[in-house]
């Protein structure tokens, strides 16, 4: 995952994971990963402290300024957790 300053064109690789889904909220970005352990993870938009949300294949990611909503890719359990962004 990489983001661009639009002004400029400069790039930042921000993780080399591959992305499936994403969301962004504020000065974070919750993203679904497909490496060989799939999970959602929450980083700083800048690229630093990223950590693992839930492990798992996941879709939907929505968040609020109160909660991340997510739905489990195999079984369609939707998941709330508290959002701190």
């Amino acid at each position: 995952m990489a983001k661009v300053d639009l002004t400029n064109g400069t790039k930042q690789i921000l993780c080399d994971y591959r992305v499936d889904f994403y969301n962004i909220c504020g000065n974070y970005i919750y993203f679904q990963t497909s490496i060989e352990d799939p999970a959602l993870y929450r980083m700083k938009t800048d690229g630093t402290e990223c950590e693992l949300v839930k492990a798992g294949t996941h879709h939907d990611i929505n968040v609020t300024s109160t909660y991340v909503y997510f739905t489990d890719y195999f079984i369609s359990n939707l998941f709330i957790i508290f959002n701190s962004c």
